[in-house]
């Protein structure tokens, strides 16, 4: 028996099955999020026939369902939309600090807008970070456990 051999089952932690359940983790909770993005804005839309659905929201569900089914070009996407989230979430956070003035209104050179409200904005913010930041944080980590578990290749001459 070669101890140097791999095992014959594979456990549970194996890169591999680590890859899957998070694959799995990130599709369905885009799959989940995407539901909730579509009720809310038919809800807040108030639809009252088929032809008056908002079905824009579908896109986040298809992204979940290929990201589970392990679509390179659908993690991809993912991992690109959360890290312009990322991005998005801290030029807002620069926006607050430098356009919003003490009387909390959006001054804009001589004049002030209300709508949208600062809580509004945030609200909107946050939605967006809970959406796609916890898939981005998951398919990163695939990403890093597939580049520490590529083997080192050395060229060496032999002369």
């Amino acid at each position: 028996m070669n101890p140097y051999e791999p095992p014959e089952t594979k456990s549970a932690d194996t890169p591999e099955a680590l890859n899957a359940r998070y694959h799995s983790f990130a599709g369905w909770w885009l799959v989940a999020a995407g539901v909730i993005h579509w009720g809310v804005a038919n809800a807040i839309q108030g639809f009252t026939s088929f032809s008056s659905i908002i079905w824009s929201p579908a896109w986040i569900v298809l992204l979940g369902v290929l990201v589970a089914l392990k679509v390179r070009i659908a993690c991809v996407v993912a991992r690109l939309i959360g890290s312009c989230t990322i991005f998005a979430l801290v030029m807002a956070l620069v926006l607050y600090l430098t356009v919003f003035d003490s009387s909390s209104e959006l001054t804009a050179g001589d004049t002030a807008v209300d709508e949208p409200e600062p809580w509004q904005v945030a609200l909107v913010m946050l939605g967006i970070a809970l959406t796609f930041l916890p898939p981005w944080w998951v398919l990163q980590n695939v990403v890093s456990f597939s580049y520490r578990l590529r083997p080192l290749q050395i060229d060496v001459d032999e002369d």
